[in-house]
């Protein structure tokens, strides 16, 4: 009964916080629109949540471990579903750069730091490889929302948004992938066991896919039936790889990626409606997270923290510079030189929290709580600062207008 009222709880304020009337297409309105809707959820769920005032405990929403990893599975294939071969085949060679780039930065760079930290900050010895993974694949990518960078209207600025918009997409497939090998490699012991588990969730996405594919094309047009219909492919896809210790976005990511490439137009109309609970499902994990965090993290956790910002505040907008300064720029492709929107790539990927609830769910243990104690606050730390810098951008240009005038 306790974890049924906490999960309607959650559930009515990731309502709230995910409301239609926040997320009309204004500009000015859109950061503060994504903070509430994600970095604010997780800011509520850390003060209702047992760090400040414990009224909604930790513990009931372990217990409801099936429910948490069919939203994983939500999240994962609503990633997935960017996967269609069509759109693939039109992403320029500028934007797989910046992909290549930040993969391997954060491969050479984020990585073998993170590790470092963790060695010093956990328990002498070697930090388990999942955590580490989890760490560097949060740091994959960044925010695709770009309007609040308040730049001006123009052709050049326009395709600098859609290359990080296009580029953060295809960078949190990529960290769902790095986390669902990287869970496949820990939870094996010899190179059979690892293709079989690839494998199985390789069958498992394809399968419940091709149901999800047939149970669509008879329910005729019933968002209801669909709906159900979906929570249990999605269901089936997620739960399997959770019940056998493999990360369920990486499943449901699978599923999304097999459900956007078969033919039907049912099934691009119903993408489209399951894409509408995108704010609501980021929202509830956003206070999912808040809530399950363990903020004792000490010493060693606070300079992992500033680490990862620090990390993200120098190499994400030279990430996205490098790579685009050494790309061609296609016939009428140019891209500005300069723009507040070289900054968005500080602000951490929404698929980071969901990457941090599913490493507490598939292992609760106060050295995971704490892991993820650590991304939230580096994320929101990451977040404060993009706003701040976003701001002074937008006043400094103001007043350069004012001169002019």
């Amino acid at each position: 009964m306790q974890a049924f009222l906490v999960i309607l709880t959650l559930a009515a304020l990731a309502l709230v916080a995910a409301s239609p009337r926040r997320f009309r297409p204004t500009r000015s309105r859109s950061a503060v629109n994504t903070f509430i809707a994600v970095w604010g959820s997780v800011v509520v769920g850390i003060l209702l949540g047992p760090t400040v005032t414990a009224l909604i405990p930790a513990q009931p929403i372990t217990y409801a471990k099936p429910l948490a990893v069919l939203g994983l599975g939500w999240i994962g294939v609503m990633v997935g579903a960017q996967a269609r071969t069509s759109l693939l085949r039109l992403v320029s060679r500028r934007i797989w750069t910046i992909v290549a780039l930040d993969t391997l930065i954060t491969a050479m760079v984020i990585a073998p730091l993170a590790y470092l930290a963790l060695s010093r900050w956990l328990a002498p010895g070697r930090p388990p490889s999942a955590v580490v993974a989890l760490i560097a694949a949060a740091a994959l990518g960044w925010a695709m929302e770009t309007r609040s960078a308040r730049v001006a209207s123009t052709a050049e600025a326009h395709r600098l948004a859609i290359v990080i918009r296009a580029s953060g997409g295809l960078l949190a497939i990529a960290a769902i992938i790095a986390v669902g090998v990287a869970s496949i490699i820990s939870t094996t012991v010899t190179p059979l066991a690892t293709a079989v588990s690839g494998a199985t969730v390789l069958v498992v996405a394809a399968t419940a896919a091709l149901l999800l594919k047939f149970a669509i094309s008879i329910t005729s047009g019933k968002r209801g039936d669909q709906l159900c219909v979906f929570l249990g492919a999605v269901g089936l896809a997620a739960g399997t790889a959770a019940e056998i210790h493999l990360s369920p976005l990486f499943a449901a990511l699978l599923t999304g990626v097999a459900i956007a490439n078969m033919p039907g137009k049912g099934l691009r109309s119903f993408e489209a409606f399951i894409l509408r609970g995108e704010h609501v499902v980021a929202a509830l994990f956003g206070l999912t997270a808040g809530i399950l965090i363990d903020i004792r993290i000490g010493l060693g956790g606070l300079v992992l923290v500033f680490l990862l910002t620090a990390m993200r505040l120098l190499l994400k907008p030279v990430t996205l510079s490098l790579a685009i300064r050494f790309s061609d720029d296609a016939p009428g492709q140019r891209l500005p030189a300069s723009s507040p929107l070289y900054l968005a790539p500080i602000r951490v990927s929404p698929v980071a929290i969901a990457l941090g609830v599913s490493l507490v769910l598939l292992d609760p243990s106060a050295t995971n709580n704490r892991v993820l104690a650590v991304l939230l606050i580096s994320g929101l730390l990451a977040e404060v600062v993009s706003i701040t810098l976003t701001a002074m951008g937008a006043r400094r240009v103001g007043a350069t207008k004012a001169v002019a005038a």
